[in-house]
C-alpha cells in the first residue's frame, strides 16, 4: 500500500520553489493569518486544534461587514498572485530554451508483475 502511494507521488509534477504561492483559505484564511498570534497566546500549552476551534468561533461571531473586509483582502492578494504567476510563467518560458539542454531523460521504471501474471 505504501509503495503504491509513493509511486503515485513520484508521478506528480513538482512545484518550483520560486513559484508564487497562492493566498490561503479565502476570507477565513486571511482572518486566521492575522489573528493567529493572539489565539496562540490564549491557547498556550493546549493542542493545536484548540487554536483552530477558537479561531472558528471568533470567525462565526464576526458580522458580515467584518467578514467582507477579510474577503476583500483575499481578493486583492489573489489578484497579486495571478499577476506574479503570469510574470513567473513569462520569465520561465523565456529561460526554458537554456535549461532544456541541461536536462537529461530519466529511464522509465519497470512495472512490477503481479503474482498471477506469469
Amino acid at each position: 500500500m505504501r509503495t503504491e502511494k509513493r509511486k503515485a507521488k513520484d508521478g506528480q509534477k513538482k512545484k518550483h520553489p520560486e513559484a508564487p504561492k497562492k493566498p490561503s483559505g479565502g476570507g477565513y484564511g486571511q482572518f486566521l493569518a492575522e489573528k493567529r498570534p493572539q489565539f496562540q497566546k490564549a491557547c498556550a500549552g493546549q493542542s493545536v486544534t484548540a487554536v483552530s476551534k477558537m479561531a472558528g468561533e471568533a470567525w462565526k461571531k464576526l458580522s458580515d461587514a467584518e467578514k467582507k473586509l477579510y474577503e476583500t483582502m483575499y481578493a486583492k492578494k489573489m489578484e497579486e498572485c495571478k499577476k506574479a504567476l503570469a510574470e513567473y510563467n513569462k520569465n520561465k518560458e523565456e529561460g526554458e530554451g537554456e535549461d532544456a539542454e541541461e536536462e537529461t531523460e530519466k529511464p522509465k521504471a519497470k512495472k512490477a508483475r503481479k503474482a498471477g501474471d506469469r
